[in-house]
């Protein structure tokens, strides 16, 4: 799995999605756990590490492994590898950018979602997707422009 997290974790987030930890149906949208960190003092996010295979490029990684919630440039930062010249094998350090929330906010208060928009996707449909008011969604987002 390319994000490091045991499956009952994932399962936790994901009661009426997720039933069967040996399957999952296509296209659904499922919550996957990690903890947001101060990454080199400038970034709020979390940084995965995955095994690289042969044909992989931080665009493929980035693109495929990760649905966009990182970009190409962002892995390349965070790792020496030159652009053209991934290893067949090896690491690399995936970091996701996230929105962790205030930090005077409980710990307790439980998961914050970072969700990869969609192309034909507009707030409302976020909104029903997750479960969460506009409002919300838009508190925790501003100067996000979702039109």
């Amino acid at each position: 799995m390319y994000i490091n997290t045991n499956v009952s974790d994932i399962q936790k987030y994901n009661p009426t999605t997720l039933v069967n930890q040996d399957s999952l149906q296509a296209f659904v949208t499922i919550n996957l756990p990690f903890r947001c960190d101060c990454i080199d003092g400038e970034v709020l996010g979390h940084v995965f590490n995955y095994n690289l295979g042969t044909g992989d490029t931080y665009e493929t990684i980035a693109q495929e492994r990760y649905a966009n919630l990182t970009t190409e440039d962002w892995i390349q930062r965070f790792n020496s590898y030159d652009y053209d010249r991934l290893p067949d094998t090896g690491n690399v350090n995936v970091t996701v950018n996230s929105s962790c929330g205030d930090s005077k906010i409980s710990k307790d208060y439980g998961l914050f979602l970072t969700y990869t928009l969609r192309s034909g996707e507009t707030l409302e449909s976020i909104s029903s997707a997750t479960n969460l008011s506009s409002d919300l969604i838009r508190s925790y987002n501003p100067g996000v422009n979702f039109s």
